[in-house]
This record gives structure tokens, sequence and C-alpha cells, in this order.
């Protein structure tokens, strides 16, 4: 394999490359690396088992360089080693653009083609899609599961090309479903808007597997009809004469959260966000800088981010205890007045 592209890193890569220079660069990252956590073990798994020749990614908004030399286990096969490299992000003096060349046969088509290999296991994995918040545990090697490995098979394979009709050549069906950026209109913020690809829907139809934009597309429409019929009951429910609640029900709130959800323009940020929300607390003061590469204190140098709570000027003294009366106290005195007779 020539190429892979994933968005996060894979674990461990940073172990071949200029470590020192990164944690210079991104002092936060050092209690990850220094764990060993930092970056997809599933990725790893893959960079080892691929072998490419280029493996790019993206996520962590800095250069980084890779050199990975893969052992050999059989003395017939030849050494391979992956190139890895992480650009910034596109921004004015950024390390963002990186020019490669790449060694290709002349003769080879120019256009792409499927795998067959990953296309057995898209359709082979289509049952474990999940779109909904609710946990999910995937299939392991623990006993408790029928199936655990979904490695593709030769039949597998062979069923793809059936369904392809023996054309891995990927169509040019681009269609544009979301208007382009116009300078002369800058917006910092937008409305998020859900949209089905036409790409997509071809190609899970053609192939046979579920399309994701349309089962999320599904989810949110009928999460929306649950909420009308909600919003009914409730109203039902308040005519009935009964006393209102004095507690919130609401959960739309904590559903709707995704703690690891990073939104496109709060990514600009987000290490400026880190180290700001710990320098509030025991850090000494340092001049600004536009430089993401000046960062030098590490997170261990930061404190705990304990921030101490301050005392509201109606706050000064203790609260008094509060009393509980029981409901109709006076059924169960004359009840205890009665057994004491």
């Amino acid at each position: 394999m020539d190429i892979f592209l994933s968005h996060d890193w894979p674990r461990s890569i940073y172990h071949y490359g200029n470590k020192k220079q990164l944690l210079k660069t991104k002092s936060f990252f050092r209690q990850e690396v220094e764990n060993n956590t930092l970056g997809s073990p599933a990725a790893s798994e893959l960079l080892e088992h691929l072998k490419p020749t280029y493996w790019f990614s993206a996520h962590l908004h800095v250069k980084f360089a890779a050199l990975m030399q893969h052992q050999v286990k059989d003395k017939e096969q030849s050494a391979k080693a992956t190139k890895f490299l992480a650009l910034d992000k596109c921004l004015p003096h950024r390390d963002f653009l990186q020019v490669i060349e790449i060694q290709h046969d002349p003769s080879a088509p120019e256009y792409l083609e499927y795998d067959t290999e990953w296309l057995a296991i898209l359709r082979a994995t289509n049952d474990l899609i999940n779109v909904t918040e609710r946990p999910w545990n995937m299939p392991e090697n623990n006993g408790l599961h029928t199936r655990w490995d979904y490695s593709a098979t030769k039949e597998a394979m062979n069923e793809v090309m059936e369904k392809l009709n023996h054309d891995l050549k990927v169509p040019c069906n681009f269609s544009v479903t979301a208007a382009c950026y116009d300078p002369s209109k800058p917006q910092t913020q937008m409305q998020l808007v859900h949209r089905i690809s036409p790409q997509t829907t071809e190609f899970c139809a053609q192939l046979g597997i579920t399309d994701i934009n349309v089962r999320l597309q599904k989810a949110k429409e009928e999460q929306h009809l649950c909420g009308d019929y909600e919003g009914q009951d409730a109203v039902e429910s308040n005519d009935s004469g009964e006393d209102p609640s004095e507690y919130n029900t609401d959960t739309s709130a904590l559903s709707s959260i995704n703690p690891d959800e990073i939104m496109l323009d709060e990514e600009e940020d987000y290490e400026d966000s880190i180290v700001s929300a710990h320098s509030d607390t025991n850090t000494p003061s340092a001049e600004p800088s536009d430089q993401a590469s000046d960062f030098s204190t590490s997170f261990s140098d930061l404190g705990d981010g304990k921030v101490p709570l301050k005392r509201l000027s109606n706050e000064h003294e203790p609260e008094q205890r509060k009393k509980i009366k029981r409901r109709n106290q006076a059924i169960y005195a004359a009840v205890d007045d009665d057994d004491t007779a």
C-alpha cells in the first residue's frame, strides 16, 4: 500500500520522530505521550498490518514527521518502512502545506478503485451501526458474542465483486450539496444543517449497506415526533388537576451535549482554551504569543486545576438547618396518642 489517510494519529507514532520538539510545541501532550495513550489504537494496528509507504494524519494541529521501520517476521520478506506526516492548521504562519513526490507506475490508470477487502468488511459490519446516544458495546473475543472477527473472506470478497458487477472503478459522480465559501460574506458561526450525500446514497445502495446519513435523518425525525407526543402528554397531565411537580424533569440538555465533540468554530481556539483554563490558577504570568509553538509549559506544572470557591456576600453566616414538616402529621399524632393510652 502506498498511501493511508486517517484523521487520528496512530498510537505510538510519536516515538519514531522528534518527540522532544513535539512536546515543546504541544506541551499538553506530555502526559498522554508518557502514558502511551495519545492517538488511536485501531489506527496503530492498521499501521502494523498494512505497512503503507506513507501515512498522513490530521487532528492534532501540529506538524510532525516520523519514520517507522517495521519488524520483519519472515526472513523472506523485505524490510518495510512508513513515512508519517501530520500538518498544522490552515492558518497564516503555520506549517499546513508540504509537497511530496511519490513514485508511481506511469502505465497505471488515472482513476481510483475500491478495495474489495475493505468493502467486504463494510458489509460484514453493517449490523453494528449505531446512531443513537445510548452506550454500545462492540463484539469482543470474550465468549459473549457469536461473532467478533470480521476479517474479509474470499467468499465475502467475491460477493462484493458480484454486487459491483466486477467493476471496482470509483465513479465520478460528485455533486454539490452545500454552498461554497464566499469571502464577501464571512460567517463565524453557522447553524448546523444535516445533508444527504447522493454519492454516499448511491454507494450504499449498490453495496447493499445502510446509509448512515439517512439513518441519522430518520432518527432525528423520530426524536422530533417523540418530543411532540411527550409535549402533548405533558399538557394533558397538567389539565388533570394535579399539582405540578417541583422537580425539573427536562433532560434534553443532557442528551444533546457531546463532551467529545469539537465544533468547527471552536477548533481554532482549542489549544489556547486549554492553556488559559489552567493559567487562571497557579501559572506565572507570561507574554502573549500568537505562535502555538511557543508553548513550553506542561500540564504537570500548571497545578491541579482546582479553583477555590468564593463566598458570596450573603454566605457569611452558616445556613440554618431546615425542618421537614411531616404531611398529615395530625393523623399520625392521633394514632400515637391512642397507642399510649
